[in-house]
């Protein structure tokens, strides 16, 4: 009975001092992963890729959000469409950025300050 014990102890350690071993290595392993100079770079570039998204969308919203409060004429983006061969979604945020002078909207589009952005 105490023979049995004690090699089943030894074979118990064995592994345990294996399974320390590999976790060791799998720790250097892992840790050369993180500290490569390629994969930090890599997760760095796409951490201010997401980011600069996130912002380009928020920035997109807020310009939306500004160009639903200006009221235009409708008679106005009929001109532009007309005049300038553009859609009327086109037609209507040229109009809104222009704060709805039509005027200004067609003197912008001529110039090529703000292409018309669907």
């Amino acid at each position: 009975g105490d023979a049995m014990a004690a090699t089943q102890e030894r074979v118990l350690s064995a592994q345990e001092r294996s399974t320390q071993s590999s976790l060791k290595s799998l720790e250097q392993e892992f840790d050369g992963i993180v500290n490569d100079k390629d994969v930090k770079t890599t997760v760095d570039a796409y951490a201010s890729f997401t980011a600069a998204r996130t912002e380009q969308r928020a920035e997109r919203a807020r310009r939306e959000a500004a160009l639903n409060q200006v009221v235009v004429n409708a008679a106005d983006v009929e001109t532009i469409v007309r005049a300038v061969c553009v859609d009327r979604k086109a037609a209507d945020t040229l109009l809104k950025e222009a704060g709805g002078d039509l005027t200004l909207a067609l003197t912008r589009f001529v110039q090529g300050e703000n292409p018309p952005r669907a």
